[in-house]
């Protein structure tokens, strides 16, 4: 069952916004505190400023990076089955 949604007023990239979420509070804090420090890192490599352009830019090289992660897991997972049928065919012996 989900939580109940709750209303957060959240600061990214030094602007204040009010969403309503019902992820857990800390898992939130979290998310905030990690895309602005993406926001930081970006603005600073890049020289942009714009809140709107750097917020877009953060939100495309995040999705990258979970479709990397994706793709990793995907991996993983498929070696695990590799593994787990090696396990068996060695066991039968």
């Amino acid at each position: 069952m989900a939580d109940q949604m709750k209303k957060y007023t959240i600061e990214l990239f030094g602007e204040s916004y009010t969403i309503v979420s019902d992820e857990p509070s800390d898992d939130l804090t979290q998310a905030v505190e990690y895309f602005n420090q993406c926001m930081e890192i970006l603005s600073s490599e890049s020289g942009l400023k714009e809140a709107k352009k750097v917020a877009l830019l953060t939100g495309l090289q995040l999705s990258q990076e979970l479709l990397r992660m994706q793709r990793n897991v995907a991996k993983l997972e498929s070696s695990e089955t590799k593994v787990q049928s090696l396990l068996e065919k060695i066991s039968s012996l």
